[in-house]
């Protein structure tokens, strides 16, 4: 009887067996034909209108220097990214606060974004997709209007100035290329007028129309404000001290912080101690008068789902939206994982680095809602404005285009609409002659399904002239292949809209 019995199992253990060996050959089919279908796809990129376009410009940069100088100031990239994946794909815990929204060669930044664009034209897995997502407008309109701005005047002089001179201003010259291309778009002679040593500033353009002779002035603000980098700075040293009591639990929750205070303002250890308690109480919300904490599940099954059918690219959208349902493109992340990472194969890039399994993700979501904050993060463009009237000459007519990024999310951005609409319309120009004002408010965004989306609001405060007689039309400067224009509102305000229509 023993003996039948004993047989019985057996049998079950092997039918079970071969359930399981029968789920992998399925699991394995379906993962090979899921490579077949991307590598096919990976085939026709170069056929991509796009593609070619990145490419264009891509070559047309590269024309400015030999290939051996090219090849030295690529590698100066990739050391500097081979060293970070390195590290990323031998350790299995590592703190992302090091890698996560620091993806950047801070030596030449006009190098990072030649090799990205490079990278993201030629190769799979190469790219990373925040950075990329600022920089792909830029090469795309460059590369799709090169012999518009081959035409332009002095354009080889401001293009050589970039790459070899001192000034690390890649996103101030690369603005510039795009205004000229508008202008040069609407049928005016565009010219870069060159800096006189020992002298004044000048304006940046000179463009001509018929008897229309105008000045143009471009002003581009950072990627962020000082404030955000103290502020995150700030966050920092709360997640130094959060992250043990995390690590120490080893409970499946996302930690949700929104600060009621300035966060420099908050006692060092306050948010442990605030999650120490709610672990204690067993509450997944806890507040006191500076903030409030909110414990998240973490969808581990869903995850681990997911893993088993892809790896996926670190840092990027895609991790945050698996460890956070409420994933939003504008909110700050900071999490350390034990995670498996690879290389994937036939991708030379220093930035081919992915997770293949996340074993366990200790992860915080945090932001400041304080009316202070806010108000600091919705700069205007005072000292941009500034400067550029300063710039503009005694006689003659100028025109003024500003341009910022508006990555804080709508509450921060209604403000600084409001604000700059005040700004512009109530500032002294003085004696000078200025045009029109243009702002060029520009949101680049990286989805998790790996879409890339770039929005642009351009307000116009037109003076001696109006802004349809310069730049008829839209005036935008990014329009062209995959732009979606609307008319009378804002992208701040569709954001907003979106996220009202989640809540209902």
């Amino acid at each position: 009887m023993a003996s039948e019995q004993g047989m019985f199992e057996m049998a079950k253990i092997k039918k079970k067996d071969a359930r399981i060996e029968r789920a992998k050959i399925k699991a394995k089919r379906e993962h090979e034909q899921r490579l077949r279908s991307f590598y096919a796809g990976i085939s026709d990129i170069h056929k991509d209108p796009v593609v070619i376009n990145i490419k264009a410009a891509v070559e047309y940069f590269k024309s400015f220097m030999s290939e051996d100088v090219w090849a030295r100031r690529k590698s100066g990239v990739e050391g500097y990214f081979a060293g970070i994946t390195k590290s990323i794909v031998e350790s299995a815990t590592k703190d992302s606060m090091q890698y996560n929204n620091r993806m950047a060669y801070f030596a030449k930044w006009i190098d990072w974004y030649l090799y990205l664009a490079e990278v993201c034209s030629t190769k799979a897995f190469g790219h990373d997709q925040s950075q990329w997502a600022r920089i792909k407008p830029y090469f795309m309109k460059i590369g799709s209007s090169i012999d518009l701005l081959k035409s332009v005047v002095g354009v080889e002089k401001r293009v050589k100035d970039m790459f070899y001179g001192k000034d690390n201003n890649a996103d101030s010259v690369l603005f510039e290329l795009i205004v000229a291309i508008a202008y040069a778009e609407q049928g005016w002679l565009v010219e870069f007028i060159p800096e006189v040593k020992g002298g004044g500033k000048t304006p940046d353009l000179k463009v001509i129309k018929g008897d229309d002779v105008l000045f143009v002035e471009c002003k581009r603000f950072q990627k962020v404000t000082d404030y955000s980098e103290q502020e995150r700075e700030a966050w920092l040293k709360q997640w130094a001290e959060l992250l043990p009591e995390m690590l120490k639990s080893k409970l499946p929750f996302m930690v949700r912080v929104n600060f009621k205070s300035e966060v420099a303002s908050i006692p060092k250890g306050a948010v442990a101690e605030l999650y120490r308690s709610a672990i204690k109480d067993k509450t997944p919300f806890t507040e006191n008068s500076e903030f409030e904490l909110t414990l998240k599940l973490i969808n581990y099954p869903k995850m681990w789902d997911h893993f088993s059918k892809f790896s996926v690219k670190f840092p990027s959208p895609e991790i945050n939206a698996l460890i956070d349902q409420e994933w939003e493109s504008h909110a700050s992340y900071t999490m350390a994982m034990d995670a498996k990472f690879l290389r994937m194969p036939e991708a030379e890039s220093a930035l081919n680095r992915f997770v293949k399994i996340i074993r366990r993700v200790y992860c915080a979501r945090w932001e400041c809602t304080a009316d202070i904050s806010i108000d600091r993060k919705a700069r205007d463009v005072r000292s941009l404005l500034v400067k550029a009237v300063e710039q503009a000459p005694e006689h003659g007519k100028t025109v003024i285009h500003i341009a910022y990024e508006t990555l804080h999310g709508p509450e921060v951005e209604f403000i600084r609409d409001k604000k700059i609409f005040n700004l512009v319309n109530s500032f002294d120009y003085g004696t000078k002659d200025v045009a029109c004002v243009f702002c060029h408010a520009l949101q680049p965004a990286a989805y998790p399904d790996g879409v890339f989306e770039f929005a642009e609001t351009t307000r116009f405060f037109s003076r001696s002239m109006k802004a349809e007689d310069i730049l008829p039309g839209h005036q935008l400067l990014f329009s062209g292949e995959t732009a979606e224009i609307s008319f009378n509102d804002a992208h701040w305000l569709q954001d907003a809209l979106k996220r009202v229509g989640k809540k209902i």
